[in-house]
């Protein structure tokens, strides 16, 4: 059982090597919660799935 978060920060690390991951931290918990999303294996099914769903979403403007 892993965290919504740490999936989320895994599906991104496996996504690209030209992805660099910056999550934020609030607290001492938040930091040890995304370093968990780096000691496990997410399996391809699982990661090409979150793919699948995550194309089905739609960004129309992104605002820095």
């Amino acid at each position: 059982g892993k965290k919504p978060s740490q999936v989320a920060l895994k599906w991104l690390l496996m996504a690209s090597e030209k992805v660099i991951v910056i999550p934020g931290a609030k607290s001492p918990e938040q930091v040890e919660e995304n370093a968990g999303a780096s000691d496990w294996i997410m399996s391809l099914e699982d990661w090409m799935r979150l793919e699948e769903e995550s194309s089905k979403i739609r960004i129309t403007r992104v605002l820095w």
